[in-house]
């Protein structure tokens, strides 16, 4: 669907917003994506946003920045998510005013009918793989900035994306799950060689390092917070498997699919002779640890 009839359509729906939720729209209206964006983050990874009644437009928005790059990098199964899910926000929000007239009924009808139309028009060109990846991607976690692909490590192929990740023959059902992230911030490849005194029969040791935020609340204020995690994957022969995951850091607000600042200066991973791999991230306090060997982590 053309941009402009995508603005004609979200024009025709607008309705009355309170003060507070006129910043994201006010932006928008300016051409001000970026900061829309942001705005429209913090309000769409609420996880009860869809369910709770609450006004479809900001979702629907965001779906527009997503399907054609503004203010955000393209992001086509993202745009699909969040359209379905606007769609479902719309039956989930209530009439403006009791239905009490034929008119009112049919003007209610119009907006589900369109809302469903909006759905289409965003996913239509995507793949029967890309859809079923959306089913992924919904409900607060979209995984912005998710790179679905293929990459190659240890000389294994592995699959990384919304379902999750795994070696590539595995099925999308038994691929370990990221947890609902909002975002991701990295995913990278990471080879360990053995020290120059390894223990005979040492060789190197393949990872994958994904780097992802999550949505969570304050302890004390329980207010909306974001929580960077770096997680790290080993790949052996026969399986890709979670060795470690340490939380970096909290925002406040949105941070975008970003890495925290400075995290390359502060991790270090290194093999020892026996083969062992210790990690280490520096900051206040440092967090250090190991990751084991697959068949001895598995015997402790």
């Amino acid at each position: 669907m053309p941009l402009v009839r995508l603005f004609a359509l979200l024009a025709a729906c607008l309705l009355p917003l309170p003060a507070a939720a006129q910043a994201w729209l006010d932006a928008y209206k300016a051409r001000e994506y970026a900061k829309a964006a942001i705005l429209l983050h913090e309000i769409v990874t609420d996880p009860d946003f869809v369910d709770s009644g609450r006004d479809p437009l900001p979702i629907r928005h965001l779906a527009v920045l997503y399907a054609n790059g503004l203010g955000v990098a393209p992001d086509p199964i993202a745009a699909c998510a969040l359209a379905r899910d606007a769609e479902v926000a719309t039956h989930m929000a209530p009439p403006t005013k009791p239905l009490l007239t034929r008119q009112d009924n049919e003007q209610y009808r119009a907006r589900l009918e369109e809302a469903t139309e909006f759905a289409i028009a965003q996913c239509v060109t995507l793949s029967a793989t890309d859809l079923t990846t959306v089913s992924e991607s919904r409900g607060g976690c979209y995984a912005f900035g998710m790179p679905e692909q293929v990459v190659a490590v240890g000389g294994r192929s592995v699959r990384i994306g919304r379902a999750g990740i795994a070696l590539a023959e595995t099925p999308d059902r038994n691929r370990h799950s990221f947890m609902c992230p909002v975002a991701i911030g990295r995913v990278r490849p990471i080879s360990i060689e053995p020290p120059q005194n390894a223990a005979p029969g040492v060789a190197a040791r393949h990872f994958i390092e994904v780097v992802l935020w999550r949505r969570g609340s304050g302890q004390r204020t329980r207010t909306p917070i974001y929580v960077a995690i770096c997680q790290i994957y080993e790949v052996s022969p026969n399986r890709v498997g979670i060795m470690t995951e340490e939380t970096l850091e909290e925002a406040a607000h949105w941070p975008g699919a970003v890495v925290p600042t400075n995290f390359d200066a502060r991790l270090t991973m290194e093999m020892i002779r026996s083969g062992h791999v210790r990690w280490r991230i520096d900051g206040a306090p440092p967090r250090r640890g190991w990751l084991m060997l697959p068949e001895q982590r598995a015997s402790q």
